[in-house]
């Protein structure tokens, strides 16, 4: 019997070429008469058939003829499956050429608008043709690069005008990829899914910016379903190495802040990648460098989060590449590139890894982390340190040669301090850090807030590993430089002095004990008010210290006194009057009452403590 063709279709391999703004023009063939009937089917699904056989035989082919075409092709299939009833659908597809026919559809749309549903409810008839067996095997590559051609060269502006049909359309492509892997023949699935991401790599690549933006939304949504689906993700093994790379460029470059992608749905597949490092990340300095270009357009943190993170299982892997390429790519001080190392030494075994390389390149002239050779050699003097083999006296003398420490750049003093804070979290490598900690009192003075943060962290871990007798000495002074920071206006700052305080309070011994009691009392008052800070962390630690506010109260009966200057000197010291102006009204409200109950002596609170009380030590 002689299939019914319902177009005559060019047998040509198709070219996909997303700059084409005109449909194809075919001729429209009348087929010959075919008795639907004598078809092994279900009779059920006959009437289907019959309005499609209908279709192919009428000269007239109105756009909306053509969509009902395509959802009785849509529903023969579907109904077909639900009601497990394929027997003969196989062989009704192939002799009316349906795969052939919906390719032509596609090519006739007009490249310049989307008008009607067409395009998606054809889409969504490949997706259940894909289900009847063997009718699309050889074929998806043809309705695919339709698909693409179709759709991806629609001008940037229909995706405003009708938001709800195109964004549809993109869906059910979306949906007839994956309803394509998955009903493939497993025998197949391999070479469909490289075909389909060897297509949508090259149109990723395209000079449109709007072709590029569509077709890496599919790759997102395809590798989506590979990593939700074990089975597919198997099959992604064949892909190629280049293949791999191009796909992981995709989703680095899909974070940026230009990009219109779900950032969401990017950072999983990026989560997808750090899950088999070994398999996606193979070309080391290609990626090296998207990840050092994308950073340069991130501004979210989580998303530069997402991004970095790529770096470490690629520098534990191939350090010698990954410090090559920063170093070949970025300029001496580079913002983005600091950052990078940064990230690398935050974790120990990457840290060690790093140095041990940085230590090799670095003494090449013509390679520079920093501007200059000084600071280089700073971080060549941390490499030496980081083996573990010195002996305490050993790292004490190399320490004291450099004394890195000093260094006054920021982002040289950055890096360094995160090294040692990586370096500190094993507890033999911190107590050999004792002879840094003089040098760090300095860094407290002199360096910027996140500099700050970060010594205050190696005090911490190193002090905790020194007996009360080695701490002692050192806690006392280091007390007196944490009093400033009490009142700074980063919470996390204000948090982390404090609670090294408390630590500190801890850890003096006999004549010690002396000299840390003045320091504690000039920190009382500060310690008071910031048992009503607003960041919880830090009033809880204030909290702590709740005989603040009971040396406080000892306060007020001067403020009452019947001396003027005495008066004075108490309304000075708690700085009532300026608050009766302050931008909050709760706060106007509070001083102003205090200041009229401190003018009616009947009135003042009486104390319960006496001057005794300002030599206690705190418990």
């Amino acid at each position: 019997m002689t299939p019914g063709v319902m177009l005559e279709v060019s047998r040509e391999h198709p070219r996909v070429d997303p700059s084409m703004t005109q449909p194809n023009q075919v001729d429209v063939a009348q087929p010959p008469q075919i008795d639907a009937d004598a078809l092994p089917v279900n009779g059920f699904l006959s009437g289907y058939m019959d309005s499609i056989v209908s279709f192919l035989g009428s000269p007239e082919k109105e756009e909306s003829h053509k969509i009902g075409y395509l959802m009785d092709i849509r529903d023969l299939c579907d109904t077909s499956r639900r009601q497990r009833s394929p027997m003969g659908l196989d062989v009704f597809c192939r002799r009316y050429e349906l795969a052939e026919n919906i390719e032509v559809l596609l090519e006739e749309e007009p490249r310049d608008q989307l008008r009607t549903a067409l395009r998606q409810i054809a889409m969504r008839a490949i997706a259940e043709l894909s289900a009847v067996e063997k009718v699309l095997e050889g074929k998806e590559t043809r309705l695919l690069q339709a698909c693409f051609s179709s759709v991806f060269s629609l001008p940037p502006e229909v995706e405003d005008m009708d938001r709800y049909l195109y964004l549809e359309t993109m869906r059910s492509m979306d949906n007839m990829l994956q309803a394509l892997l998955l009903n493939s023949r497993a025998s197949r699935v391999s070479e469909l899914l490289q075909n389909i991401f060897q297509m949508l790599l090259t149109l990723s690549s395209s000079e449109r910016e709007h072709v590029r933006q569509r077709a890496v939304g599919r790759i997102e949504g395809l590798s989506f379903v590979l990593a939700e689906n074990p089975t597919l993700g198997l099959f992604a093994e064949y892909l190629q190495p280049p293949e791999r790379t191009d796909m992981v460029l995709v989703f680095i470059e899909a974070m940026s802040d230009s990009s219109t992608f779900d950032k969401v749905a990017a950072r999983n597949m990026l989560n997808m990648v750090m899950g088999n490092c070994d398999f996606w990340l193979v070309d080391v300095p290609k990626i090296t460098s998207s990840i050092y270009k994308t950073l340069e357009c991130i501004k979210s943190a989580p998303a530069r989060q997402s991004v970095e993170s790529l770096i470490v299982p690629m520098a534990d892997k191939c350090p010698g590449e990954v410090m090559s390429t920063l170093l070949t790519i970025a300029p001496p001080g580079d913002s983005t590139a600091l950052a990078l190392w940064e990230v690398m030494f935050s974790v120990p075994h990457t840290l060690r890894s790093v140095l041990k390389e940085l230590l090799i390149q670095l003494q090449d002239l013509k390679s520079r982390l920093f501007c200059t050779y000084l600071e280089d050699h700073c971080l060549v003097s941390l490499a030496m340190l980081a083996d573990s083999d010195l002996g305490d006296r050993e790292f004490a003398l190399l320490y004291m040669a450099f004394r890195f420490l000093k260094e006054e750049r920021p982002a040289m003093l950055s890096l360094v301090l995160t090294g040692i804070m990586t370096l500190s979290q094993t507890d033999e490598m911190a107590r050999k850090m004792k002879v840094m900690l003089p040098d760090l009192m300095w860094v407290l003075q002199c360096g910027n807030k996140a500099i700050k943060i970060k010594a205050l962290a190696i005090f911490r871990t190193v002090m905790a590993q020194l007996q009360r007798e080695e701490a002692s000495p050192i806690a006392v002074p280091l007390a007196g430089f944490l009093l400033p920071l009490f009142d700074d206006e980063l919470s996390q700052l204000r948090e982390s002095s404090i609670s090294l305080f408390r630590d500190l309070m801890k850890m003096v011994v006999r004549n010690d004990k002396r000299e840390m009691k003045n320091t504690v009392r000039r920190g009382l008052l500060p310690l008071f008010f910031r048992m009503s800070d607003q960041v919880q962390s830090v009033a809880k630690l204030e909290r702590d210290r709740s005989r603040a506010q009971e040396l406080l109260s000892q306060s007020l009966p001067y403020l009452g006194d019947a001396q003027a200057s005495s008066r004075e000197a108490a309304v000075r010291f708690i700085a009532l009057q300026p608050l009766e102006e302050d931008s909050e009204p709760s706060i106007c409200s509070l001083a102003a009452q205090t200041i009229r109950i401190l003018g009616n002596p009947r009135e003042q609170p009486r104390s319960r403590w006496t001057l005794r009380g300002l030599c206690c030590w705190p418990r």
